[in-house]
């Protein structure tokens, strides 16, 4: 049997990662079907438990999804009735799954650099996988992302020269993270788009730039010109402290989409993304976010599924 292989940085995935996963995934996608009712047996006799100390509804039941599908027993360790109540740390809980026999753990946690530090303490053991670490990363996001550009244009080829506007609140976004790392290396152009007060510093501007290429406004409109993707974030108030809660409402005046403004800047063709869950009428309007002519926000949730039961299978069995 081979070593178990960790899922934790997008700095990690290099290109022929991203062309293997995906190219997997796109297989696996006309299972993800409300009529198909098809499972395989590529994880058969091995477990999967899923430990989301954060609350997730997409990242978690595709993952879950993704595992029963690949024919894999899951196990959902819930915090809240798990013995962490008891005073059990979270070392104690990989530890106790990893003598259980537990052949991949997905972690979801707001601690920054956890899922790094457990797969190297267990990653010769246990395939540990990160579902989002505090506002770091969150590798299969960027991936199930990409999956859904591929699908969209028609191949990875195809997507050199696009170009990817990013919006939102900048500073607390682990998508930003996984994406930075990830879509450059496909030959897309990233711009980064959000008021002063969403922005990063000035230092993390400049890193971002020198290493990843992307480049940063303040103006919606200058952002949104000749883009060929718009990705809205989740403005996450639950990260915010109160004085960062009261602008939203100034966000939402200056820079939600909506038909209008999208319409007016970016190129004929242009999609809209969105990693979900979607805030209505704060970043994004319903009526944009719902356009099956223009949203891809649908896709990404069916390719959330088949990316990670790619990335299952290249943790375990790869």
């Amino acid at each position: 049997m081979m070593m178990p292989r960790s899922l934790v940085s997008s700095a990690d995935i290099g290109l022929n990662d991203i062309r293997l996963m995906t190219s997997n995934a796109r297989k696996l996608l006309p299972l993800i079907q409300p009529s198909t009712k098809k499972t395989l047996n590529h994880l058969s006799g091995r477990t999967v438990a899923t430990f989301f100390c954060e609350p997730s509804t997409r990242t978690r039941c595709s993952f879950e999804l993704a595992a029963k599908i690949l024919g894999a027993h899951t196990i959902d360790v819930s915090p809240e009735q798990s013995s962490l109540i008891k005073g059990e740390t979270i070392a104690d809980t990989i530890e106790t799954l990893v003598t259980m026999g537990v052949d991949a753990i997905v972690i979801r946690h707001s601690q920054d650099g956890l899922p790094q530090a457990l797969a190297e303490k267990y990653g010769k053991r246990i395939a540990i996988i990160n579902a989002g670490d505090g506002i770091t990363d969150h590798p299969t996001q960027g991936l199930l992302d990409v999956l859904t550009l591929i699908q969209q244009y028609g191949s990875l080829e195809a997507l050199q020269g696009k170009k990817m506007t990013i919006l939102g609140n900048i500073t607390y976004s682990r998508v930003v993270g996984s994406h930075l790392r990830l879509i450059p290396q496909l030959g897309v152009a990233i711009q980064l788009v959000a008021p002063d007060f969403f922005m990063p510093s000035i230092v993390e501007r400049e890193e971002w730039h020198k290493q990843y290429g992307v480049t940063f406004t303040e103006v919606l409109e200058e952002g949104l010109n000749d883009a060929d993707i718009v990705m809205p974030l989740r403005i996450q108030s639950e990260r915010m402290d109160e004085f960062e809660q009261s602008l939203i409402g100034r966000y939402s005046q200056g820079y939600q989409l909506n038909h209008l403004r999208v319409a007016m800047s970016c190129k004929p063709g242009f999609v809209v993304m969105h990693p979900g869950p979607v805030n209505y009428h704060v970043e994004i309007t319903e009526e944009l976010a719902n356009d099956p002519h223009i949203s891809l926000i649908r896709q990404q949730v069916a390719c959330g599924v088949a990316l990670r039961m790619a990335a299952l299978h290249w943790c375990i069995e790869s």
